[in-house]
């Protein structure tokens, strides 16, 4: 906790006032960060004076994802942590992270117009696939930055890189959803 003081330039016994210990320390950034995740996610879900479409739901929440996730590189080690060790505060941030599944369920809902499907898919996978393309981005990034380059790729994870990732995703998801659709 002295480190943790020193490095933030406060008094030791402030910051004990405020977290008690290293573990409510830890709890608040963990839920400072999905905070402005809901926060950011709504913020992008509410700015549309009208209706998105499919296709501007899908892209708008994967840029806007990816860009949280990649201005927090922190959080991603975090929630490695977390889940590696049982999940125990994301589970605690139930009712902070609840109301955004349900709007971001909501507007996939509308867009399946309340099937539960969206041109064919079951709309949780359609979450979970987003997800994963997503996080994978950067949970696997010290995997992939050895792999990539071994193939003789160039990997550079900059501004370009993170918005060819977000057109990727998207492209993906977008070609997938059209197979859906076309029956194929």
């Amino acid at each position: 906790m002295q480190e943790i003081a020193d490095r933030a330039g406060i008094n030791k016994a402030l910051l004990h006032y405020y977290f008690t210990n290293k573990e409510g320390l830890y709890r608040a950034v963990i839920q400072s960060v999905i905070e402005g995740i809901m926060e950011e996610l709504s913020g992008f879900l509410n700015q549309a004076a009208a209706p998105l479409t499919e296709e501007d739901t899908l892209c708008g929440l994967v840029r806007v994802y990816t860009e949280i996730l990649r201005d927090h590189p922190d959080f991603v080690g975090m929630v490695l942590r977390e889940l590696a060790d049982g999940g125990e505060y994301l589970s605690s941030m139930e009712e902070i992270i609840h109301p955004m599944v349900q709007r971001i369920s909501g507007a996939f809902k509308t867009m399946g117009k309340k099937s539960g499907n969206l041109r064919g898919m079951a709309l949780p996978h359609l979450m979970i696939n987003m997800m994963s393309m997503i996080w994978g981005t950067f949970f696997l990034q010290p995997m992939y930055s050895k792999i990539i380059p071994s193939a003789g790729f160039s990997l550079k994870q900059d501004a370009a890189f993170y918005e060819s990732r977000v057109r990727s995703i998207n492209a993906l998801l977008c070609a997938l959803l059209k197979d859906r659709a076309g029956g194929r």
